[in-house]
């Protein structure tokens, strides 16, 4: 039998809640978002704008170094980042100075 692991957190970092406003960068069109969440592996950003897994991205945060990400998956105004390179900088500590967590 299956084991059943739908309530299982598999996140190796990790997350924050964040409020803040940011832009993500798909290609040559910039998009404002809203990142939902966000760790040291990734984010969860709320947008209007779409783009397909596997898709490679930008998410540009005022006051911190532009992240490269990949979209893992997206659905219901949301979509889901892994960061290709882990950030440079210590993100709790930045983040709360941006006033997003």
């Amino acid at each position: 039998m299956a084991e059943d692991n739908s309530g299982i957190e598999r996140r190796q970092s990790l997350r924050w809640r964040a409020y803040g406003g940011a832009n993500l960068v798909l290609g040559e069109q910039r998009s404002p978002c809203r990142v939902v969440d966000i760790s040291n592996g990734g984010a969860l950003v709320q947008t209007d704008a779409t783009a397909e897994p596997d898709t490679l991205v930008r998410l540009v945060i005022d006051g911190l170094p532009p992240m490269d990400a990949k979209v893992v998956r997206q659905g219901k105004g949301q979509i889901a980042l892994i960061f290709t390179a882990p950030p440079n900088f210590a993100l709790p500590s930045h983040a709360a100075l941006q006033g997003l967590i």
